[in-house]
């Protein structure tokens, strides 16, 4: 409701500034379509600093209301077969000052509809009951300091090279300036069981002490649970981290620009309470020939697409969108390709849009 609200405002003031500064100029002129150009013209210098992620949102239905809404009565009035009287620049703002308000109503009768979905979903039982325990939790990891941006990264319990090698790299440097408000910590399962069982955990134990930034939870680490190690991400964070303004999940095997990142992550935040930002896929379907890495069984997944998702490597979310995910983990049926089944399946259920930005992208590195 904030966000409306100041686009409300914002929409006021647009109109009212072309009403006070532009009607005792314009209708000097004679000619009408003159003056619709001319107020064409100076609505567009008003309102094009405003970034226009969809044709939907509040700021692109004033857009449409100023622009659309000025010119119509014009048109109208050229098509007319009879000459009718011109169309001055105050009835023109008058019309789209109140178009503008019906769309925004509009839109947030639309907006409490869906809201009211969103409830109706969160009430129902849980069927995915993410109940591990953690062999170490970090509970107070976030306790101390304000944090803007906590980064999450899955690793696989023997990865100790590649966490080694994130510590030095630019991102852990860029946590570790107390004047960037971040954080960064490495999720973890259960090594598998077997002969290194035993040494594996105890050279984790050992770098838990070291740098203290290792969560690991009970559930046995291996490639086909990593819905559990990301939806063990979504539980901590919402759980101990719940100051973090914004979340971002990347691998530990990818280069991206940090500053280019998380200045569009925070430009999204001005236009949504809610989103995932990521890469979008498709058109994408599960892979269904059983000896692939990849492979999705028709039992699991009976459909022959895939729903629109983004890419797990790299996601950007606000912390209140990372507590929506988990909730809906709790209660939609799983598949255990995590991208598809948290960005895909679950993030519609609690109406959260996967958004994108050129400036939010991922290359991936060769081990």
């Amino acid at each position: 409701m904030k966000q409306q609200t100041r686009i409300i405002l914002v929409a006021s003031l647009t109109i009212n500034f072309l009403w006070l500064f532009g009607s005792s100029f314009f209708e000097l002129y004679n000619d009408p379509n003159e003056a619709m150009r001319q107020v064409r013209a100076l609505a567009v210098k008003s309102l094009q600093k405003f970034d226009l992620e969809s044709v939907n949102s509040p700021k692109a239905i004033l857009i449409d209301s100023v622009l659309d809404c000025i010119l119509d009565p014009l048109s109208k009035d050229q098509e007319a077969d009879e000459p009718s009287k011109p169309t001055t620049l105050s009835t023109a703002l008058k019309i789209a000052q109140e178009s503008t308000l019906r769309k925004v109503i509009h839109k947030l009768q639309l907006e409490l509809s869906e809201k009211k979905a969103v409830i109706s979903f969160l009430s129902q039982p849980i069927i995915n009951d993410h109940d591990f325990g953690y062999t170490h939790n970090g509970s107070l990891f976030c306790a101390k300091g304000d944090i803007d941006f906590l980064f999450v990264v899955p690793s696989a319990p023997h990865f100790f090279d590649r966490r080694e090698s994130a510590r030095r790299r630019d991102l852990y440097r860029f946590t570790k300036d107390r004047r960037n408000k971040a954080k960064l910590l490495f999720f973890l399962g259960k090594p598998q069981f077997g002969p290194d069982f035993q040494e594996i955990q105890s050279q984790i134990d050992k770098e838990v002490e070291t740098y203290g930034d290792i969560i690991q939870e009970n559930f046995e680490d291996v490639y086909k649970n990593i819905r559990l190690k990301a939806v063990s991400m979504l539980k901590w964070t919402s759980t101990y981290c719940r100051a973090a303004r914004f979340v971002i999940r990347t691998d530990d095997d990818i280069r991206f620009d940090i500053g280019n990142s998380l200045a569009a992550l925070q430009s999204k935040s001005l236009s949504y309470t809610d989103f995932i930002l990521g890469e979008r896929k498709d058109n994408g379907s599960p892979m269904r020939k059983v000896s692939h890495k990849w492979y999705v069984s028709p039992k699991e997944y009976p459909q022959e697409n895939y729903p629109p998702y983004a890419y797990g490597a790299l996601l950007g979310y606000p912390i209140s969108t990372v507590a929506l995910l988990y909730q809906a983990a709790l209660r939609v049926e799983p598949i255990w390709m995590e991208d598809v089944y948290l960005t895909g399946i679950c993030a519609p259920k609690v109406g959260v849009p996967i958004l994108r930005d050129d400036n939010f992208v991922f290359d991936h590195e060769v081990y």
